[in-house]
């Protein structure tokens, strides 16, 4: 390509408009709902402590206000759910987003043995940038807590249960994906004999090993969500070939984990080559709108760039990087690094990301048929 490839990836990305207007907030509904839950909280204790307890440090807010006999508030909670899972375009999958959970298990054995507790929220805005968390009493008091230092108390959080959001939100994605055209089908293989293509279709890469050094999670955020996009270029047509892949097990950092998860299926992609970006999932945003800006900054650069060579990969790579939410999301996306053309039949071991906050190792693996 006559271009640099960074000028070349600004160059196609320049027309791409970020729609900071998709923004969802969601700390509006959740500070309100976290001073009423507070306000009840000598009603709702004995419901939580029946539920809440060392393998399960979690509940639906749906469920918990249920239980109680205060109808307003289970309304509020059942309309916010609605109209949380509305506006962030995942309602046909799933509508039951709240959740009250306790900020860390650390706090466990305190509030087991009667200490008073706090119910706080997340909120809006890069993590970066929070001063102070806001945390209510039984009285509905404000605390204001250090975002930066666990509590010296029990703390209970009201969100959105990130499991369930990413898990329905990439649902969305790889279904708007498939609608543009992105996503691969059995029919984009080259015209090679049948036995080729079924061989081509087994050999794959499975991710045996994966440590992040930094997950960027304040305490109030709880456990982090990562994802991962996998792109190439289609095997026998001028496309990319996008994959959302969830990761549920990558929770902690500075924690190795060996999920033996298949993520690449080489058949797929042009070149025998392919990238993985990770990122880590946070709340407020549209799933739609992440899937047009993803989608169109990944076609511009394809289209724009004549015949696919395998060096557009890293210029796909950089496409979406610039597309995803940092630059227009709130709660941002957090970028957690990026694996640029990674090669069919190679072996990865203890490899470093770009960004060198990933390590994995990643191994060739034959399906059977």
């Amino acid at each position: 390509m006559r271009k640099t490839l960074a000028g070349f990836v600004l160059s196609c990305l320049s027309s791409v408009t970020l729609a900071q207007s998709e923004f969802v907030e969601i700390a509006p509904i959740t500070r309100e709902l976290a001073k009423d839950i507070a306000l009840q909280s000598e009603v709702i204790d004995n419901q939580l402590r029946q539920n809440i307890h060392r393998y399960q440090q979690s509940l639906s807010l749906q469920q918990l206000t249920s239980a109680t006999n205060n109808q307003s508030l289970s309304k509020k909670v059942s309309a916010a759910n609605l109209s949380l899972s509305e506006r962030k375009g995942i309602a046909t999958y799933e509508d039951n987003l709240l959740q009250i959970r306790l900020a860390d298990k650390s706090m466990l054995a305190d509030w087991e043995a009667g200490d008073d507790w706090l119910v706080a929220y997340v909120p809006d805005g890069n993590e970066q940038n929070w001063s102070t968390i806001e945390a209510f009493d039984k009285d509905g008091n404000v605390h204001y807590l250090d975002p930066n230092e666990m509590p010296n108390m029990p703390v209970f959080v009201i969100d959105i249960n990130s499991k369930k959001d990413l898990q329905a939100g990439l649902k969305v994605l790889n279904q708007e994906i498939a609608k543009a055209g992105l996503k691969f089908n059995k029919k984009d293989l080259p015209q090679y004999s049948s036995a080729a293509n079924n061989q081509r279709m087994r050999e794959t890469a499975k991710l045996t090993e994966i440590r992040l050094n930094n997950d960027h999670e304040p305490w109030v955020l709880g456990s982090s969500e990562i994802y991962a996009i996998v792109s190439g270029i289609n095997p026998s047509k001028k496309e990319a070939v996008l994959n959302v892949v969830d990761m549920p097990y990558l929770d902690e950092d500075k924690k190795t984990y060996y999920p033996n998860q298949i993520m690449l299926m080489w058949g797929q992609y042009r070149f025998g080559a392919a990238n993985i970006m990770l990122y880590e999932h946070d709340d407020n945003y549209n799933y739609k709108e992440l899937s047009k800006q993803l989608i169109g900054a990944v076609s511009k650069i394809v289209s724009a760039a004549g015949q696919p060579e395998i060096g557009l990969l890293i210029g796909i790579g950089q496409a979406i990087v610039e597309a995803m939410p940092d630059r227009w999301f709130s709660n941002e996306d957090d970028y957690v690094d990026s694996f640029y053309t990674l090669e069919r039949a190679r072996s990865y071991s203890g490899y470093y990301g770009a960004s060198g906050n990933a390590q994995i190792t990643l191994v060739p693996y034959t399906l059977p048929k």
